[in-house]
């Protein structure tokens, strides 16, 4: 997770990709900015998409 909070310390903004096949295809962007925290990663979202 270094490379990962390097990357949130350049540019806070970020998005998270969820997706599941049960049930049938479904999915969701989460779009949002991102802080650390000690050695936490914290997000939080803006927008959420549904991409299916």
């Amino acid at each position: 997770m270094e490379i990962t909070q390097q990357n949130i310390k350049a540019n806070v903004q970020m998005q998270v990709i969820i997706a599941t096949m049960q049930d049938g295809p479904k999915g969701y962007r989460l779009t949002g900015k991102a802080c650390i925290e000690e050695k936490l990663v914290l997000f939080k979202t803006e927008k959420t998409e549904a991409l299916l």
